[in-house]
């Protein structure tokens, strides 16, 4: 029972302050400001500056109380007997001034005093806030205490009344900050330096490879593809392999043989993004048509040529036709199955013999039979590309 009378008085009480809250922000706003006066200029307490505005330590002290508050104010420095007439008639909502007569008056005080006034060497005036409104004279009470504990009084003190220790905080900071600014520049001039060698390096390797070929180019029977990445299209650079006006990225991989389509499309794909820089082609392409179809069978290298901010521009195909080498290889590999087909016949024994008849190669009949000049049937002279005789071809009738 007694807990819940507690928790009741606590929401009454949650209730009222935020009435209170609610109150103050209802009497002063834009239109209604908190008006401040205070008495005669008192540099550097409070005083006109050559903008004729009010400034001053205890300016900024009621300014920064009003800030934590969220309440508009304005300031009015006025004669002793102008304000005199302005508490009277109480035509203004705070004042700033150490005369204690005020209380008698129904004003209420700060409890802390905004400022010393020292007026001659044993006498100090205090200043203090009065205002008839209790409300407002405790809510700034409150936000000075919090101010003064976060240390923000202190820094507005030491601007106005000690503005030595500023100048001597400050020089080492700025120094600090001097020396981090000078610091971080040297290491991303040192960073961009590193970078810049590393893209000269790139570009200069990029440069003798491309030397390399053409060097290769004149020494044999290459021709020379490049492949424009910003317009996705193949042209000779040398040679004429594919049409004047060259060939799209799309129909020069549609005329690669299919076994070989999906991996050479890749490779060229991952040139275009950067991610390799160069590969070895040996690939089957179609010169003709789909109905007429020109198969050339091209080797050779790809490699990625980068423009002035590095990054990929061209991939050059230095390709060697080598479709009538891989015609003879094949008739050459056709010739040797034929050739081991027969040593291997089972009734037929066969021979080669050199001119000076010593055997150079035989079948297993033939080895069964000894190699004897009278099982000979036949014998074939082989001739050299001079037209002599190099070789001997012996067939023998196994019996």
């Amino acid at each position: 029972m007694k807990q819940r009378y507690i928790f009741a008085t606590l929401i009454m009480l949650a209730t009222v302050i935020q009435t209170a809250a609610q109150t103050l922000k209802d009497r002063y706003n834009k239109n209604n400001p908190v008006t401040i006066v205070c008495e005669n200029e008192n540099p550097p307490y409070e005083f006109l500056n050559d903008k004729s505005t009010s400034a001053g330590f205890n300016i900024d002290v009621i300014k920064a109380v009003m800030a934590e508050l969220d309440l508009p104010c304005t300031f009015k420095i006025l004669s002793k007997e102008i304000v005199k007439s302005y508490i009277d008639a109480g035509n203004a909502d705070l004042f700033l001034s150490g005369d204690f007569t005020l209380k008698k008056k129904g004003y209420y005080m700060s409890e802390d005093v905004i400022s010393y006034n020292q007026l001659s060497s044993d006498s100090i005036l205090e200043t203090r806030i009065w205002s008839k409104d209790r409300q407002l004279i405790d809510q700034m009470d409150d936000q000075y205490a919090r101010l003064k504990l976060r240390g923000d009084i202190a820094n507005i003190k030491d601007r106005w009344l000690h503005p030595e220790k500023l100048n001597t905080e400050t020089t080492p900071l700025a120094m600090l900050t001097i020396l981090t600014i000078v610091v971080i520049a040297v290491i991303f001039y040192m960073m961009s330096l590193v970078a810049n060698m590393h893209a000269k390096r790139i570009h200069r390797k990029s440069n003798e490879l491309t030397r390399m070929m053409y060097k290769a180019l004149h020494m044999g029977s290459y021709d020379i593809l490049k492949f424009d990445i910003a317009h996705n299209r193949f042209y000779n650079q040398y040679g004429n392999i594919l049409p004047e006006k060259g060939m799209s990225f799309e129909e020069f991989i549609k005329r690669t043989d299919s076994g070989q389509r999906a991996e050479f499309a890749q490779k060229m794909h991952m040139m275009k993004d950067g991610q390799i820089k160069h590969f070895e082609l040996d690939k089957r392409w179609n010169k003709g048509t789909e109905d007429a179809p020109e198969y050339l069978t091209l080797q050779g290298h790809a490699i990625l040529e980068l423009d002035k901010k590095e990054r990929p521009a061209y991939i050059i195909n230095a390709v060697n036709d080598v479709t009538k080498d891989a015609e003879i290889k094949q008739s050459a590999n056709d010739l040797k199955n034929k050739y081991n087909v027969l040593l291997n016949n089972p009734y037929v024994a066969m021979a080669f013999y050199d001119v000076k008849g010593n055997i150079i190669d035989q079948n297993s009949l033939m080895m069964k039979l000894g190699n004897t000049t009278e099982a000979v049937k036949h014998m074939q002279p082989l001739y050299d590309a001079r037209g002599e005789i190099a070789s001997y071809f012996v067939i023998t009738e196994a019996s």
